[in-house]
C-alpha cells in the first residue's frame, strides 16, 4: 500500500513543502515533490511549524556494551539503538573502549555479532593500542591519546608514534589528551579541572604531526577548546586534511554555566 505525506521539508540544498511517497510493504520512497495530492486526502500532514530532516547519522556514540556485559548499567544496545531512532538518527558508530576492547578480528567481530543479535543498527570502530596491528577487514579505528574510560590508551607520544607507523593511510580517530598533564591535574577537585585544555591543545598538535606523518584519514573527536579548534585550523592552512567533531555540551556550555 503507498502511503503520502505533506511536509516542509529541510535539505542541504532547499527548505520548502513537499509530499513524499513510499510503499508501505518495502518502506521505500516511490515519489518526491508536489504530487498534487489535496492535504485532506494524505495519510500525514505537518504544519509549517514542523521541518521535516531525512534520517541522520551519529559517528561518535558509546553504547557500552560489549561480550563482558560489566557495563550494560550504562548503556545497552537496545537502549542506544532506541534513544537513537527516535531522535531521528538511523545509524551510528559505537566506540571501542570496553572492558574487551574490539583490537583484533576476532573481538571485533564478537562484538559486532552481539549489537547484532540485538538487533541494533550499530557499526564498530577497533581500538588501536600500543600491541594491536590493524584488522583483516576495513573499519575505523580510534586511538585514545590519554587515559579515558577503560585501559585501551597511550601513556606516552612515542608507544602512539610507533602503533600509528601499523595504520598508515587507514581511518583513526583521536581522544586528544596529553597522558602527562592529566597525570598532573588528576588530583584537581572537578574533572573539567582534571582535564585542564592544554591536554587538548597538546595532543592536538600531536595527533595532527601523525596524521600527516603516517597519512591517515584523520578525525580528532569532542573539542571542547577554542585553543584546540586554533591548532586544526593552522594544520589545515598547511594542507593537512582532518575532520573535528564537537558535542552540543561543549559548544554551548562551561564551567560558568555550572550552578555551584
Amino acid at each position: 500500500m503507498i502511503k503520502v505525506l505533506d511536509a516542509v521539508c529541510a535539505t542541504p540544498d532547499f527548505v520548502e513543502r513537499m509530499q513524499i511517497a513510499w510503499d508501505e510493504s518495502t518502506g521505500l520512497i516511490t515519489e518526491v515533490g508536489n504530487l498534487g495530492i489535496a492535504a485532506s486526502k494524505v495519510d500525514y500532514f505537518f504544519d509549517d511549524d514542523c521541518l521535516l530532516f531525512a534520517g541522520m547519522g551519529d559517528v561518535h556514540i558509546h553504547a557500552r556494551e560489549d561480550v563482558s556485559g560489566k557495563n550494560n548499567y550504562k548503556e545497552t544496545f537496545v537502549t542506544a539503538s532506541s534513544a537513537a531512532i527516535n531522535g531521528g538518527v538511523v545509524h551510528c558508530c559505537d566506540m571501542p573502549n570496553n572492558p574487551i576492547a574490539p583490537i583484533d578480528d576476532a573481538t571485533y567481530r564478537a562484538k559486532m555479532n552481539l549489537a547484532l543479535e540485538k538487533a541494533a543498527s550499530l557499526f564498530m570502530y577497533a581500538g588501536i593500542g600500543p600491541t594491536t596491528n590493524p584488522l583483516s577487514k576495513r573499519v575505523p579505528y580510534k586511538a585514545y591519546m590519554g587515559p579515558s574510560v577503560g585501559d585501551l590508551f597511550f601513556k606516552d607520544h612515542a608507544s602512539l608514534d610507533q602503533a600509528l607507523s601499523r595504520y598508515q593511510g587507514l581511518d583513526v580517530s583521536f581522544h586528544c589528551e596529553d597522558p602527562d598533564i592529566l597525570e598532573q591535574h588528576k588530583h584537581a577537585a572537578t574533572h573539567g579541572l582534571r582535564r585542564p585544555a592544554e591536554a587538548e591543545v597538546l595532543a592536538t598538535h600531536q595527533a595532527l604531526e601523525l596524521i600527516e606523518k603516517y597519512q591517515l584519514i584523520g578525525k580528532l573527536c569532542h573539542y571542547s577548546s577554542g585553543e584546540g579548534i586554533k591548532t586544526v585550523r593552522e594544520f589545515i592552512k598547511r594542507g593537512v586534511k582532518v575532520e573535528i567533531n564537537v558535542t552540543l555540551q561543549h559548544l554551548f556550555f562551561n564551567e560558568s554555566s555550572m550552578l555551584m
